[in-house]
């Protein structure tokens, strides 16, 4: 669990000194994608219970999950159009929520 947090701390620490790129904005819509994927498969495991491959799951991996990544990334590119700090505070959040839904 270190090395998870010590990635998600690279990636903010990323975001924050490439502020001025738009590699930074990548970043930052990259991991909110992420992270909005895993809570959609979270969302979707919590009320459709069942064993891994069967419908349910599949129903998370393939509908949900790719609709939590969108919702998060069109969060991220409307949180992130400065270039002063917002990108680095939208990885550090994402890459938070990740490290919570890993836990």
């Amino acid at each position: 669990m270190f090395w998870m947090g010590a990635v998600a701390g690279g990636l903010t620490l990323a975001a924050w000194l490439l502020r001025e790129t738009v590699l930074s904005r990548a970043l930052a819509g990259l991991v909110s994608a992420a992270a909005g994927y895993l809570a959609g498969i979270a969302m979707a495991h919590r009320f459709l219970h069942g064993e891994p491959f069967s419908i349910p799951w599949m129903i998370g991996v393939v509908g949900v999950g790719p609709l939590g990544a969108l919702l998060a990334l069109a969060l991220a590119i409307k949180l992130t159009e400065k270039t002063d700090g917002s990108r680095a505070m939208v990885t550090a959040g994402a890459a938070a929520s990740m490290l919570l839904l890993f836990r």
